[in-house]
């Protein structure tokens, strides 16, 4: 007969696979490593309930489905919302309840002795809370007791306040200062301790830790790469600059070279103008001695 672990074992991989989800994939929805969802899947340990309920929601599954064999009953909108519609409802009728005895209360003293003692409606406020609490502690999520306990002290240090006003209270409310300190420093303590005794916390501290370092090796990459670029692009200004001057430099040798050849085509044809006149006038002198020896 196959226990309880094998069965969660099996479950968990028949509903990822049929979810098509990867284990490094359910691992980061519930922030914990792949090595730790494999060894739920081998069987080898046991999801804390925490992440089993976790899991129900992630797959749209009954907790009952998840711990049994056979088909998964998946729970639909319309379910949740009348099943939370009964609770409200349950929770309404239990807060009526009290509103109901303190009027009850009242009127009977008031008949009786004939004493309006209306401060049974005041002390309703933190019983109505109360109550509360404790359909909070069934059903609803722990994260809201902490809220609960600050309302349910201050509306008692109200009530008695409220109830005795001749006597002017005031200092009462000085005791709901390390009372609430108190509260704060509990909760703290009681979710600490939750997450030590929870077997897989090693498994999402090191998988915090190893994100982390994840995150610091990209930014000290991305740093790296931008103190590269930065080299590059200073290299190639260099560069650039180094061109620049070189093609200024040979602009300016070309000029040079241009007013030079200029220059020399001046004096050659200075040259060959003059030449010309030489010969001119070696023909002029020709003909003229020509004449003359005639």
């Amino acid at each position: 007969m196959e226990t309880i672990k094998q069965i969660i074992a099996e479950n968990l991989i028949i509903l990822r696979k049929k979810n098509n989800l990867t284990q490094l994939e359910l691992a980061e929805k519930l922030n914990y490593t792949d090595k730790a969802v494999s060894r739920w899947e081998k069987g080898d340990t046991l999801p804390d309930i925490d992440v089993l309920c976790r899991i129900c929601d992630i797959y749209n599954i009954t907790f009952d489905s998840l711990i049994k064999k056979g088909d998964f009953k998946e729970i639909s909108y319309e379910h949740n919302k009348i099943e939370w519609g009964h609770r409200i409802t349950i929770m309404l009728l239990a807060i009526m309840m009290v509103w109901f005895a303190a009027t009850v209360l009242f009127v009977c003293l008031s008949m009786i002795k004939g004493i309006n003692f209306w401060q049974f409606f005041v002390y309703a406020v933190p019983v109505s809370v109360f109550v509360i609490k404790l359909f909070n502690m069934k059903w609803g999520k722990l994260r809201f007791g902490l809220a609960l306990d600050t309302v349910f002290i201050w509306s008692l240090l109200c009530s008695i306040y409220i109830s005795a006003l001749k006597y002017n209270l005031w200092v009462i409310f000085i005791l709901g200062v390390p009372t609430q300190i108190l509260l704060i420093l509990k909760y703290n303590l009681d979710r600490i301790k939750k997450l030590h005794s929870d077997p897989s916390y090693k498994d999402r501290k090191e998988n915090s830790a190893r994100k982390k370092s994840e995150k610091k090796a990209i930014i000290a990459e991305k740093n790296r790469l931008k103190k590269e670029n930065d080299k590059l692009e200073k290299a190639e200004q260099l560069k650039l600059k180094e061109e620049s001057k070189k093609l200024k430099k040979l602009i300016k040798t070309e000029k040079q070279n241009y007013k030079l050849e200029k220059e020399k085509s001046k004096k050659e044809k200075k040259l060959n103008k003059l030449y010309k006149k030489i010969l001119r006038s070696d023909k002029i002198n020709a003909n003229s001695d020509n004449n003359s020896i005639e």
